[in-house]
């Protein structure tokens, strides 16, 4: 449950910003909240969750799930713990950071 929580707090966010995007990628590492989300796209689902994920969802063009190996989720973990605690948020062209940067290599050796 607090995977999907997230990932309704990644669509609100992504939904403020969505202006002229092509689509929406929505990765994780757990199977349940990939398989609730896909439920939720086409159209199988109920709850008042899944109904406001349904709303922040339509007004992309595209909208893709993907489910990652959760060894090589570290980076994302890394991100998404940031923004929680220090209110960080990623810039497109933002440079990586050493730690980050080393995460990354660490998470490719499982891809």
């Amino acid at each position: 449950m607090t995977e999907f929580m997230a990932a309704i707090a990644g669509l609100r966010r992504a939904t403020q910003h969505y202006e002229g995007t092509l689509g929406l990628i929505i990765e994780g590492d757990s199977m349940v909240t990939i398989n609730r989300i896909s439920r939720i796209l086409a159209g199988c689902s109920s709850g008042q969750h899944e109904s406001l994920t349904a709303r922040l969802m339509k007004d992309f063009p595209r909208v893709d799930l993907s489910l990652v190996d959760r060894m090589a989720n570290s980076a994302t973990d890394h991100l998404a713990k940031n923004a929680c605690y220090f209110g960080f948020d990623w810039v497109w062209g933002m440079p990586l950071t050493q730690a980050l940067s080393l995460i990354l290599t660490h998470d490719a050796n499982f891809l």
